[in-house]
């Protein structure tokens, strides 16, 4: 129910302040809504699969007064995050104090982030919520943060401010070894989506078709130093996210739809109907594209949307407020915002697709991971949440 709460407020605050560009407390409407989902995220009770993985690797992290260089070299965690661990367990042995840390650093940051990157800061939220809010805050917490301080790095980059950049990114590492993808970013930044973009995406579909049977010794390679080797051995062992067919033919097309088609359509759109609409993050959804592409091959790739949909969430956001200023000038009301609602529509379902339909292996929908919610004020068990932690081992460690 909470949910459908924070997504009728965002509405609403949408109608208000993106569409009618009323002033009266936006900020502190924008100020409520950040804290709101902090507290919900922060006061989660077993809510989300990875977040058991993290609840018990919490009891073998030590306070300040016990921490030690070999602790952290032992530590299943990278160096920033297992300090941010440590910082929260001195405080309390409770994991609710980490939920809190780790709440606080990534929302924040989204907000941050949105507020300087688009004047419909309302409808951002709104698409950071459905598509990428749970993910963050419930499961990949230790990225999440990694994510976080790319965000704040964005302003550095598009300005060439590499020290800078490369500061945060050296964080972001810090924080999670996958974010070592952060140091090759700016020698995408010149890419546009133009006259070139069918030729930027056919060459991936190449690349991807001849290293992907070699692709597994050749990132071991690349990425063999330390704990980025040995996670990324794990990943091989545990799933085969490397090599092979990753996607069968039904979620390849939901990909290429929601990744490939949609931001490309959403581009045109903006392109088209308000010729003042200036993007400087077309590199970042062109490199979501490309992920999109080698996701056919290597699932390993999937975790590094993470780092670049942000970029897609303002697209659609932008898409969202300033359609809404064109039907208004230039066609009837209603046969406009039908055409928005349903582009919409088509997008929020492909999410939601992803939530409901049921694996043939464990025969649980995914949705059951977040829903229902639980705080740590009850402190109450869901019981089919359970069944998906057991199915996966996620209570062990």
């Amino acid at each position: 129910m909470i949910y459908f709460l924070v997504i009728i407020v965002l509405l609403i605050q949408i109608y208000i302040y993106d569409f009618h560009k009323s002033k009266r407390n936006r900020k502190l409407n924008y100020n409520i809504v950040l804290v709101s989902l902090i507290l919900i995220a922060g006061l989660r009770y077993r809510v989300g699969l990875d977040t058991i993985r993290y609840m018990n690797t919490f009891t073998l992290v030590p306070t300040i007064s016990n921490v030690t260089f070999v602790k952290m070299n032992e530590s299943s965690s990278d160096p920033l995050y297992f300090l941010l661990s440590v910082l929260a367990k001195t405080i309390s042995s409770n994991f609710v104090i980490m939920q809190f840390l780790q709440s606080i650093i990534v929302n924040c940051s989204v907000f941050y982030f949105v507020r300087k990157h688009t004047q419909y800061i309302f409808s951002a939220i709104f698409f950071y919520f459905l598509f990428l809010y749970f993910n963050f805050n419930f499961e990949v917490m230790r990225e999440a943060v990694a994510v976080s301080f790319f965000l704040i790095s964005f302003d550095y980059l598009v300005t060439k401010r590499y020290i800078k950049y490369y500061f945060f990114v050296t964080l972001a590492f810090l924080s999670h070894s996958s974010a070592i993808i952060l140091f090759l970013v700016p020698l995408f930044m010149n890419l546009r989506i133009d006259k070139n973009l069918i030729i930027y995406l056919s060459l991936a579909i190449v690349l991807i078709i001849i290293l992907s049977s070699q692709l597994d010794k050749l990132m071991t390679m690349i990425l063999y130093n330390g704990s980025i080797a040995v996670k990324l051995e794990n990943y091989y062992l545990a799933s085969n996210l490397l090599s092979g067919d990753s996607l069968n033919l039904n979620g390849m097309l939901r990909y290429i739809l929601m990744y490939i088609i949609y931001p490309l359509l959403c581009f045109i759109i903006l392109r088209k109907i308000d010729i003042s609409f200036k993007c400087n993050y077309q590199f970042a959804i062109l490199i979501v594209m490309i992920i999109a592409i080698f996701l056919w091959k290597i699932t390993l790739f999937y975790r590094y949307f993470n780092y670049f949909f942000m970029f897609d969430v303002l697209l659609f956001a932008e898409l969202s407020g300033r359609f809404n200023v064109y039907i208004k000038r230039r066609i009837s009301f209603i046969p406009g915002t039908f055409l928005l609602s349903v582009f919409f529509s088509l997008l929020i379902f492909f999410q939601i697709y992803g939530l409901v339909k049921v694996p043939e292996d464990s025969g649980i929908a995914d949705y059951h991971r977040y829903f229902p919610y639980e705080s740590v004020i009850t402190s109450q068990i869901d019981p089919v949440r359970e069944r998906i932690i057991y199915y996966h081992h996620a209570d062990e460690y």
